[in-house]
């Protein structure tokens, strides 16, 4: 299941790829990092320290001034 999970979410990435620039899509990526802490936190009860948010605060920040840039002119 993982394995097929792998490639769907490669089969994915790639057609990402084809369609947006990598600059605008690559930031995208880091949101499976918050994710991975949220599930973390919820399924597995693990105690996220609040420096971790802080990080992960800051990823959400650059994540949406990434999507702002693609709707302001070049």
């Amino acid at each position: 299941m993982g394995g097929s999970l792998y490639a769907v979410g490669t089969v994915l990435w790639v057609r990402v790829l084809t369609t947006t620039d990598l600059s605008f899509a690559y930031p995208f990526a880091a949101i499976g990092y918050a994710g991975g802490v949220l599930l973390s936190q919820v399924l597995l009860r693990e105690h996220v320290p609040p420096s971790r948010w802080a990080g992960l605060g800051l990823i959400a920040v650059g994540i949406i001034l990434v999507a702002l840039s693609a709707s302001s002119p070049a």
